[in-house]
């Protein structure tokens, strides 16, 4: 006859079920922002998915995008907001699949002191130039390929964490111009934004991915998919989707909207780890 398990025991069993059953996803975001602001941005869009799918999740914020960066390569994150050309590193690395990314093209800016004495790119040759982290597609990867390789100019990249800091470094002078991208560039109050100007634009690529590693079933991936494609319906979840720069949100195809990134040759531009200036 088999004896009762004691009830300390039956409930760590029923606990460890239900963990199996009903895993909690970690979440990771790319760090464009502070992590506070971060948080704050994406906290209210995860509660909501995690109403609309009954799924659970973990919002992972990193301070540092290199620290980001190393856990993709590692594939930590389940699900992963990431920039266009990650999404290429993470597709070949570990097979992530973009599930849905924002209607708006991503845009990447050179910005300038609005009434400041830089005219042209070629004015900035020799100078230190901002940008908030060193693999950033729109605002350091592609910015900096280039005013190397189309420009033809030397410069001294300075990494300042964030686009919020290179566009107040610029107005501070402590560099000439920065880099970010029209997004946040239009997130900031219009006082800031009048006293800067945008020197040089980057062509339009398709946005920030909300992606998944294989590990993640398909059934969950799907309903991720489908719940932040349906959110656009209500007000209450196009404010969400706007908060996180996924307005307008479409699938993503990486054959479609990544597979074009791997022509361009970027990754010879790209900075590792410890290699970070």
């Amino acid at each position: 006859m088999l004896r009762r398990l004691p009830v300390c025991v039956a409930w760590a069993l029923l606990l460890v079920a239900e963990s199996w059953a009903n895993p909690t996803f970690s979440f990771a975001i790319d760090p464009r922002y502070v992590p506070a602001e971060t948080a704050m941005r994406w906290s209210g869009l995860l509660r909501r998915l995690e109403a609309d799918t009954g799924l659970r999740f973990q919002l992972r914020v990193r301070d540092k995008a290199e620290v980001f960066e190393d856990e993709l390569r590692r594939g930590v994150p389940d699900f992963a907001f990431l920039d266009p050309y990650h999404m290429v590193s993470a597709k070949a690395m570990h097979a992530y699949t973009p599930l849905v990314r924002g209607g708006r093209p991503l845009i990447g800016v050179l910005v300038v002191e609005a009434g400041g004495p830089i005219q042209t790119p070629s004015d900035l040759a020799g100078s230190r130039l901002a940008f908030p982290s060193p693999n950033a597609f729109a605002a350091s990867l592609y910015p900096r390929a280039m005013l190397a390789e189309r420009e033809g100019i030397r410069f001294k990249p300075v990494y300042v964490g964030s686009h919020g800091n290179v566009y107040r470094r610029v107005l501070r002078r402590d560099e000439p111009a920065g880099a970010g991208d029209a997004a946040t560039l239009e997130r900031e109050p219009a006082s800031l934004r009048a006293r800067l100007r945008v020197l040089l634009r980057m062509p339009g690529v398709a946005s920030h991915p909300v992606a998944a590693h294989p590990r993640v079933s398909r059934e969950a991936r799907e309903s991720v998919r489908r719940a932040l494609l349906a959110m656009s319906a209500d007000v209450a979840g196009r404010k969400l989707l706007e908060e996180v720069e996924l307005d307008g949100p479409v699938s993503a195809d990486y054959a479609r909207d990544y597979q074009p990134l791997e022509r361009l040759g970027l990754s010879r531009h790209m900075v590792v780890g410890s290699a970070v200036p």
